[in-house]
């Protein structure tokens, strides 16, 4: 069961940042780049050593990005948080 939820969001978690990225605009000052970078950091971690400590860094660092990066879409949004419902760090 832990290896198939990590899995999961493994994947749902690639499509979106890979996919759909934050969009370019540069007219607006945004921090996506710095919460990109800490959101991937906290991902790579998550994925080589899974535990709660490394989960809960990893949903912290995916809720900042949702918060902090205002160029993601409304679809971006709705698909990490249903990433985040799904994940549940006690298992680990």
């Amino acid at each position: 069961m832990k290896k198939s939820s990590i899995s999961i969001l493994l994947v749902i978690s690639a499509v979106v940042f890979i996919l759909l990225g934050c969009k370019k605009d540069n007219n607006v000052t945004d921090r996506c780049p710095e919460l990109e970078a800490t959101y991937t950091d906290a991902l790579n971690a998550f994925s080589s050593n899974p535990s709660t400590a490394t989960c809960n860094n990893y949903k912290e660092a995916v809720n900042d990005y949702i918060d902090g990066c205002t160029l993601i879409t409304p679809a971006q949004r709705a698909s990490l948080d249903a990433a985040l419902e799904t994940l549940d760090c006690d298992q680990f």
